[in-house]
């Protein structure tokens, strides 16, 4: 079943690769000579797929190998790794930042804007409505007749 998969994905990836290169003799490729096309369109999807289950074999071998070294550790105590002061200080500068931003954003509520008094805005207008009517009629253009 496996050699069934394998052999799927192999054909439906150098079938994709084909067509993109393809696609790419196509459109870019039109001052090759044919050969050359040719040699493009059939061997890249072949080197494309070799390449692409090298890949992925290694990295199925490396998944294989990452299992059986978890399963058959042996427990041993690992040698705990040394905080340097460098390491301290920054931890600790971190530390108070953390702290210094959780106080800051309890204490200090976001402010609020302020309540506008809309009869106040009202007045203000209708105090202004004379002065700014008669500044518009000295402002007017006498329309043509």
């Amino acid at each position: 079943m496996s050699s069934i998969l394998k052999l799927f994905r192999v054909l439906f990836f150098y079938a994709l690769y084909f067509l993109l290169c393809m696609v790419a003799v196509v459109t870019v490729l039109q001052g090759w000579p044919v050969g050359g096309q040719m040699l493009f369109a059939f061997g890249l999807p072949i080197v494309l797929v070799w390449w692409q289950e090298k890949r992925r074999s290694r990295k199925v071998e490396a998944k294989v190998l990452a299992a059986e070294s978890t399963n058959t550790r042996v427990t041993q105590s690992e040698p705990v790794a040394r905080v340097s002061a460098q390491e301290k200080r920054i931890e600790r500068e971190r530390e108070r930042t953390r702290e210094a931003n959780a106080t800051q954003s309890s204490s200090t509520a976001p402010p609020k804007p302020p309540k506008q008094d809309y009869a106040e805005i009202v007045r203000a207008g209708q105090s202004a409505a004379p002065a700014l009517s008669a500044i518009a009629k000295r402002y007017e253009n006498p329309r043509p007749t």
